[in-house]
C-alpha cells in the first residue's frame, strides 16, 4: 500500500469511527430520553391518578349540606361567593295573602340543606321573646326555633358557616297591628329588641355565634352563625360593636366596605334586571379591597311593587332563570358575592357553591 492509499485509509477509519461515536451518543441520547419521557409519564399517570382520587372522593363527598368544607380555610367571607334567600321565613301559607306575603316554598331546614348560607331573618318582640314576621304576617315561627334548626344543622355540618342577617321589625305599622292582637302588653316596657336578641342566642353564644364587627376568614367561623346586623345598638348598648353592621346609610364606622343593590320596588322588571346585573358585573370585575377595605358584594334577585302588579314569584320567575343562565355560561368561577334570591332554584344554590371550589389545588 503506498502512501497515498494508506492515507485514504486512514481517513475513512477515522470517519468510520467519528460515524460511531455520533451513532453511539446518538443511541445513548434516545436512550436517556426515553427513560425520561418514561419517568415523566410514570409522574404524570400518578399526577391523573391522584388527580381522579380526589376528584371521586369529591363526588362522594360534596353534598349541598358540607359545600364549604371544599372551600379554603383562609378564604374571607367576602371572597366567597353565596347563595341566599330574602325574608328566609316567610314561607307560611296564609289564605287570601300568599301571592303577597310569601317570599319563599322551603323550610330553613330545607335552605340550609339546599346550600343556602346567607339567611335573611325579619323579627319582632312579642311576649319576651322574638318571632319571625313579614310585614302584618305573623310566620306562625319563632327566632328560637330558627336558631334550633340552625345550631342542628352545624352541629351535623360543622364545616360549614351560616351568616344570618337580623332585621328588627317591631316598629314596622303592620307588624304592630299583629303585635297588639298577640298580646305584647306582657312585654315589659323597658324590653327593646336588643335585650331579646342578646337572651334569644345566649344559649347559643359564643359556641355557635360570630359576632365580632370584622369580615372573618372562613377557618374561624366553620360551625358558627355569623351575625349580620340590621338594627340601631340603642340605650345602653349604644355605640357598642356587634356583628357585621349592615345598616343604611352607613355609619362610617364599618372595617369593611359594603357594595349592596335592593332595588325591591318603583321600577319595572327589566330595570329591577339591570341593577342587579349592574352590580353582579362590579363583583365580578373589581378587586376585593377599597384602600385597605374589604368589599362584601350583596346582592338581591327579589323585588315586589304592587302598584306595577309585580309580586314575589313573579319577579323570581323573571330574576331566577336570567341569574342561572349567567351562572352556567361562565366558563371559569368569578366572584359573584353574596346573592340573595326569592323562592330560589337549588340550581343555582349549585352553581354559586361550586363556584368556590378548585379540586386539589
Amino acid at each position: 500500500m503506498n502512501e497515498r492509499e494508506k492515507t485514504i485509509a486512514d481517513a475513512a477509519k477515522r470517519i468510520e469511527e467519528e460515524l460511531k461515536a455520533k451513532k453511539e451518543n446518538l443511541n445513548r441520547a434516545i436512550e436517556e430520553k426515553w427513560d425520561t419521557y418514561k419517568e415523566d409519564r410514570k409522574r404524570a399517570e400518578k399526577a391523573i391518578a391522584a388527580m381522579n382520587k380526589d376528584i371521586k372522593a369529591f363526588k362522594q363527598r360534596f353534598s349541598l349540606s358540607n359545600w364549604m368544607e371544599f372551600v379554603d380555610d383562609e378564604k374571607f367571607l367576602s371572597e366567597i361567593n353565596l347563595p341566599g334567600t330574602h325574608d328566609s321565613g316567610a314561607y307560611f301559607s296564609v289564605p287570601l295573602a300568599d301571592k303577597l306575603w310569601k317570599d319563599q316554598d322551603r323550610t330553613i331546614a330545607e335552605q340550609l340543606k339546599d346550600g343556602i348560607r346567607y339567611l335573611d331573618v325579619r323579627c319582632t318582640v312579642t311576649d319576651n321573646s322574638l318571632d319571625i314576621y313579614h310585614g302584618v304576617i305573623d310566620q306562625m315561627l319563632s327566632f328560637f326555633s330558627v336558631c334550633a334548626d340552625c345550631y342542628n344543622f352545624l352541629t351535623a355540618n360543622p364545616t360549614e358557616t351560616i351568616l344570618m342577617s337580623i332585621k328588627d321589625e317591631s316598629n314596622d305599622a303592620l307588624a304592630t297591628v299583629s303585635k297588639v292582637v298577640k298580646n305584647i302588653a306582657n312585654t315589659p316596657a323597658d324590653w327593646t329588641f336588643i335585650d331579646a336578641f342578646l337572651r334569644e342566642i345566649s344559649g347559643g353564644e359564643p359556641i355557635f355565634w360570630y359576632t365580632r364587627p370584622e369580615v372573618p376568614r372562613l377557618k374561624d367561623v366553620r360551625g358558627k352563625i355569623v351575625l349580620v346586623r340590621n338594627f340601631e345598638m340603642t340605650g345602653k348598648y349604644a355605640n357598642q360593636p356587634l356583628g357585621l353592621d349592615f345598616r343604611h346609610p352607613d355609619t362610617g364606622l364599618r372595617p369593611f366596605v359594603l357594595k349592596d343593590q335592593d332595588q325591591y320596588e318603583k321600577v319595572s322588571l327589566e330595570e329591577k334586571w339591570d341593577c342587579f346585573y349592574q352590580l353582579l358585573k362590579d363583583a365580578m370585575y373589581t378587586g376585593s379591597f377599597v384602600g385597605s377595605e374589604r368589599i362584601i358584594w350583596r346582592n338581591y334577585a327579589s323585588m315586589y311593587d304592587l302598584s306595577k302588579g309585580i309580586l314575589p314569584q313573579r319577579a323570581a320567575n323573571y330574576m331566577n332563570p336570567r341569574l342561572k343562565t349567567i351562572l352556567k355560561a361562565e366558563k371559569a368561577p368569578r366572584r359573584y358575592g353574596w346573592i340573595l334570591m326569592d323562592f330560589y332554584d337549588p340550581e343555582i344554590a349549585l352553581l354559586l357553591a361550586r363556584s368556590n371550589i378548585r379540586i386539589n389545588n
